[in-house]
């Protein structure tokens, strides 16, 4: 699988190089105004158009299927970050829809504990266009945590 770097691309401003291995050919920068825009292999942005960078809480409590992002008509959910915490013994996890495809293997938690999505400018996972993403949780013990995620 090909390696891109992106170094000092003209308007895009990258304080750590950022490095991204899923093979496309695009990666993530950041604007001079702290919005994360996509670099296309050649140094273009897509579209000329910048992407905010947006948050949620998440806090989930019911078995089955907890919406922690509405869909967006057009838009994939791709999360470049987090944490979320279990205050019980729980299986979780995020789904592509309600009763939709995993996006996550099933990850086990026992009573307050949890884990750290780590940063990822390419995205650790991502939901199909007009999807939401939903946490899905193995029983009715409650969830949170937050999410960095960007609509695509």
């Amino acid at each position: 699988m090909s390696k891109l770097t992106v170094y000092g691309l003209p308007g895009v401003y990258n304080a750590i190089p950022l490095s991204l291995n899923d093979g496309d050919g695009v990666a993530l920068g950041v604007s001079q105004e702290g919005y994360t825009i996509v670099v296309n292999p050649d140094g273009s942005t897509v579209g000329g158009t910048t992407l905010s960078t947006l948050f949620a809480p998440v806090s989930a409590a019911s078995s089955g299927d907890n919406v922690v992002v509405s869909a967006t008509g057009g838009k994939k959910i791709r999360v470049i970050t987090g944490a979320i915490v279990a205050s019980g013994n729980v299986n979780v996890t995020f789904t592509d829809d309600p009763a939709g495809t995993a996006l996550t293997g099933s990850m086990s938690f026992y009573s307050n504990s949890g884990v750290q999505i780590p940063y990822a400018p390419s995205g650790n996972f991502q939901t199909s266009i007009g999807k939401a993403l939903v946490l899905n949780l193995s029983s009715a013990i409650p969830v949170g945590g937050w999410i960095t995620y960007l609509l695509l």
